[in-house]
């Protein structure tokens, strides 16, 4: 017995390591059965379902008390109707319940093959796998503002240019002809008077810019004369003609 002690101390305390003995039996007997973490494999849906019909029944009694009210509202439609906690809350939950089950009607219809109308979903479900479920950059606002600077210029361009003038005034006549150059020259006539009366917003180099800049104006507006004197007096021989 001493001999036994002296090689362990713990060997005649039974009651101490009871436990720890009877804990790895049950793991022992459970790796030899192959029951552990069994479940059942058809309880849970059946539970399901039965939590589906439940509900939905008490959607139809809803249902069937909402017709007996509307029937019934000339005769107590002056009384108070009293609707308790339990009850909004109950409404509250089934609305949240509703809600979810046509969230998952519409992925289910998402991924269902045979309700898909193209490939859409395919190339989806592929660029998913691809990149991950992270969301895309949103670049419709970008593109609405890229289209939106291209088109205000455009329109501003289009309103008061001499050929959209040209093109409302009807141009085939040699009348109206003459008349969009007699404007064209007018308005390079104008647009030279405004240049050299406006103050310049820099400093003046030198006397020959301003003198070769003043030449440029002069040339401009004697071409632009020239060019509608020219077409006038064609206009008035094939008129002659």
């Amino acid at each position: 017995m001493q001999k036994a002690l002296d090689e362990d101390s713990s060997v005649y305390e039974y009651d101490s390591v009871y436990d720890d003995i009877q804990k790895q039996r049950l793991e022992r007997n459970k790796k030899l059965l192959g029951v552990a973490d069994r479940k059942p494999k058809y309880i849970t849906q059946l539970m399901r379902a039965l939590e589906e019909r439940k509900k939905e029944q008490e959607r139809r009694n809803d249902r069937k008390i909402q017709k007996q009210r509307e029937a019934e509202g000339e005769r107590f439609g002056n009384k108070e109707a009293y609707v308790t906690s339990a009850y909004k809350q109950k409404l509250k939950e089934r609305e949240e319940e509703l809600e979810r089950e046509k969230r998952a009607s519409e992925i289910e219809a998402t991924l269902d093959v045979k309700k898909q109308k193209d490939l859409s979903g395919f190339y989806r479900h592929l660029l998913n796998q691809t990149v991950g479920e992270e969301a895309l950059p949103d670049r419709s606002a970008d593109r609405k503002e890229k289209s939106k600077r291209t088109i205000e210029p455009s329109a501003l361009r289009g309103n008061d240019s001499p050929k959209a003038e040209f093109s409302k005034s009807g141009g085939n006549s040699s009348h109206s002809k003459w008349q969009y150059h007699q404007r064209t020259a007018k308005r390079a006539e104008n647009a030279a008077q405004t240049n050299a009366a406006e103050p310049s917003k820099y400093t003046k180099r030198s006397n020959e810019q301003t003198v070769s800049s003043a030449r440029e104006r002069y040339l401009a507006r004697q071409m632009s004369r020239s060019a509608v004197k020219s077409y006038v007096e064609e206009d008035e021989v094939l008129y002659l003609l």
